[in-house]
């Protein structure tokens, strides 16, 4: 098991230094921090084109309207688990990057 007592956020902050904590890990990881949040946008745009809400914000009734969103159940669910895995990789990344250095995406 990794030794999370080594983490820069494991510590006591006041708010002065959690920012700079902050600040600082993403200053020296922001190249794949970066790539990912915009690999994760653009997957997850790419993703939403398949979903039109033109088409239910112009109903006016509530019963025509459930019934066109059930039509994007499947898409939003597939959008949701891609928009999951994407934020489960980031938060691994943040959390084991300080502690392994050989960590990567």
């Amino acid at each position: 098991m990794d030794n999370f007592r080594n983490h820069p956020f494991y510590r006591v902050h006041n708010i002065d230094s959690a920012m700079n904590s902050l600040w600082e890990f993403y200053r020296r990881n922001f190249l794949p921090l970066f790539l990912m949040s915009f690999a994760m946008s653009l997957v997850i745009q790419y993703a939403s084109t398949f979903i039109d809400l033109r088409d239910i914000q112009s109903e006016t009734d509530p019963l025509v309207m459930l019934e066109k969103m059930k039509v994007f159940f499947v898409p939003m669910l597939i959008i949701s688990l891609i928009n999951l895995l994407f934020t489960t990789m980031l938060q691994h990344y943040i959390i084991n990057k300080p502690v392994d250095g050989s960590n990567s995406v």
